[in-house]
This record gives structure tokens, C-alpha cells and sequence, in this order.
């Protein structure tokens, strides 16, 4: 995949990964983030073991160079990622 790296994402569950492909600049984050209607937002409460270990990959997440971001469940973010990103975290 031309540098795909694994990232430890726990919180949804203790082995979650995410997947970041620097050269697109493109973030796989699977359940470890949700997107309703527009909002980027926290894993469901729901179906989270450790939601403070999920606030703490989401501060980490927010740190990477990112312009897109794809989920499990949920429409990716093409564009500006990293923007709604920083504010999730700023809002932890």
C-alpha cells in the first residue's frame, strides 16, 4: 500500500487500530471515531470498553497530517479532516 502505517487506537476495544496512508494523507481511524449528520464525534458510548483510552487516541489522532478520514459505518471526510479532528480533540 505504498507505507501504510498501523497506529494503536485503543478505546473501542483494547486491540483497535487505525491505518494511515501518509502519502494520500489519508487516515482509515475503522470504530474509534463517529460521524453524525455532519459532526465528527466520540465512539459509541454504547460499544466502547474504555471511552478515557478512546479520548486519548482521538488527542493522538489529531496530531497526525491527515486530509481525509474513513470510518466502519460511516461517510468519509475528503476534505478538511484534520480541522474537525483538532476540534473533537480541543472539546475532550
Amino acid at each position: 500500500m505504498g507505507g501504510l502505517e498501523v497506529v494503536h487506537t485503543p478505546g473501542h476495544t483494547p486491540g483497535s487500530l487505525s491505518f494511515f496512508l501518509p502519502a494520500r494523507k489519508m487516515l482509515f481511524a475503522g470504530d474509534a471515531l463517529q460521524r453524525w449528520w455532519g459532526h465528527l464525534g466520540l465512539p459509541s458510548g454504547i460499544f466502547t470498553q474504555d471511552m478515557e483510552q478512546a479520548e486519548a487516541s482521538i488527542r493522538r489522532l489529531a496530531q497526525m497530517d491527515i486530509e481525509a478520514l474513513c470510518f466502519s459505518h460511516f461517510a468519509p471526510v475528503m476534505k478538511g479532516a484534520k480541522k474537525e479532528l483538532e476540534e473533537l480533540a480541543a472539546r475532550l
